[in-house]
């Protein structure tokens, strides 16, 4: 998965260099289609991102198991809300 990040943060770099050109050559059809695409790699980012902490288990909560436990849960309830 951190792999597939990674990957994703390259082609979204690569994304928002063809939106800022789009912008800047004013061709507004150009510039929202990449932002169209920019939109799209973001959530997955971001979907991503909360995926890999919900299986590592959010590290930087390590001092207080039951906040942790707590946090797990509540962030699988609202994973599993959003898809």
């Amino acid at each position: 998965m951190r792999r597939e990040l990674s990957e994703l943060q390259a082609e979204l770099l690569t994304r928002l260099d063809s939106f800022a050109a789009a912008v800047r050559n004013d061709h507004f059809y150009d510039a929202a289609e990449a932002e169209s695409e920019v939109s799209k790699l973001t959530d997955r980012w971001a979907h991503l991102g909360d995926e890999i902490n919900y299986r590592e288990g959010y590290p930087f909560v390590t001092d207080e198991p039951e906040l942790r436990d707590n946090l797990m849960a509540w962030r699988r309830e609202a994973f599993n809300a959003e898809s």
